[in-house]
């Protein structure tokens, strides 16, 4: 996490009580950071906040800056053993943390920066920890809070996920196309960015960070990215689009992937693939029109529910368009969700809820089951 400053500026306006925040001066007995490193990982997830903290230099009560002695890259833990491998030796292996340091006022201060728990509960030496208003305690002790936590363990989504930290303002603004957000939307555009921002966050397109920058997800990403290759851990998801000469896959004509996020670029991947299909002109009236051999309507909803329906943790793979001459077939990433003997009279069901939800509101998808119902109708009205 970059900005270390503005983050202890945020976390000194918190109380004393802040269940995932905790102010030490000098005391860097290994055992208690590595108890720490669970307890406040575990409350995180609990809590819904994506980072805890343990910062040394700050007095608790008071919140004064006094600077710390402690040194995380000198200090051993059991047996001599360096105190950072030491730490991830001993926790579990979703223990996810991080050591920085800076100055403030001309003091040191250093900053234990700790990931909220994801999969699992986050052990130490095989003990889960949990923290309970100030204190900390065993997990196992408090059968409420275990049961609570892994509640909010199982609900995580990936959506909600991180695709980029610590960005500015400027930064949502130059990676996120947010004109089409709001377009969509229906809404106008607001004048002030703080106002953007505010509906971003709303739509969890974007989340405020602790240190005062924002996080844009890998809801925001996915949907809104200027350019999804700027986002490493998505660059993979982009849509595939691929062309070939006859109905076998030896020869392709010719193969692009996606560059927007799917909601911003779905009416131009749409255009796009339209165009590459064989058409027929009409005489309706006295116009001239050319339909397309394939209807419209089906591409897009079946274009749209691979979409929504992909398994999001699946790596290295995303939603891909072939075109055949005789067929089109789009795939995407997992197993579906509902039996396909049964697709058709099965209630609809949605893999990834918060990005249907979103997508629905932009009329892209309208999640009433109806789909296939369209797809079978639109492609028997054309032969």
């Amino acid at each position: 996490m970059k900005n270390i400053n503005l983050l202890i500026k945020e976390l000194l306006k918190t109380g004393s009580e802040h269940p995932c925040v905790e102010f030490k001066h000098n005391n860097s007995d290994p055992q208690m950071i590595g108890e720490y490193i669970s307890a406040l990982s575990n409350t995180a997830a609990l809590e819904g906040k994506p980072y805890a903290y343990v910062v040394w230099g700050i007095e608790d009560d008071s919140h004064e800056v006094v600077g710390t002695v402690f040194n995380y890259r000198t200090k051993k833990g059991e047996g001599n053993e360096d105190l950072e491998p030491w730490l991830r030796r001993l926790s579990s292996d979703n223990a996810n943390f991080e050591f920085a340091e800076t100055e403030v006022d001309g003091k040191h201060i250093i900053v234990l920066i700790i990931y909220k728990a994801i999969g699992k509960t986050v052990t130490f030496k095989k003990i889960e920890y949990i923290r309970i208003g100030s204190h900390k305690k065993k997990l196992k002790d408090n059968p409420s809070v275990e049961a609570k936590l892994w509640q909010q363990i199982n609900s995580s989504k990936f959506e909600e996920l991180p695709a980029l930290e610590d960005a500015t303002v400027d930064d949502v603004l130059n990676w996120l196309d947010y004109t089409s957000y709001f377009d969509m939307s229906g809404i106008a555009v607001p004048g002030e960015s703080s106002n953007i921002l505010h509906y971003m966050v709303e739509d969890r397109i974007i989340a405020k960070q602790d240190n005062g920058l924002f996080t844009i997800t890998n809801l925001g990403a996915l949907l809104f990215a200027k350019k999804l290759e700027q986002f490493p851990s998505l660059a993979r998801k982009r849509i595939r689009v691929i062309q070939y000469e006859n109905d076998t896959r030896l020869n392709i004509l010719r193969q692009d992937t996606g560059v927007k996020g799917y909601a911003s670029g779905f009416e131009g991947l749409v255009k796009y693939i339209s165009g590459l299909l064989p058409s027929k002109s009409t005489i309706e009236s006295p116009i001239r029109k050319d339909k397309t051999i394939y209807p419209i309507v089906a591409l897009r909803e079946l274009i749209a529910n691979a979409l929504i329906h992909q398994d999001l943790s699946i790596t290295g793979a995303g939603p891909t368009i072939e075109i055949f001459s005789s067929r089109i077939e789009i795939t995407n990433p997992g197993t579906p969700l509902v039996n396909v003997n049964r697709i058709i009279d099965n209630p609809p069901r949605s893999r990834n809820e918060i990005m249907a939800g979103l997508m629905r509101r932009l009329g892209i998808c309208e999640e009433l089951g109806t789909g296939w119902d369209r797809v079978a109708t639109y492609c028997e009205e054309y032969c």
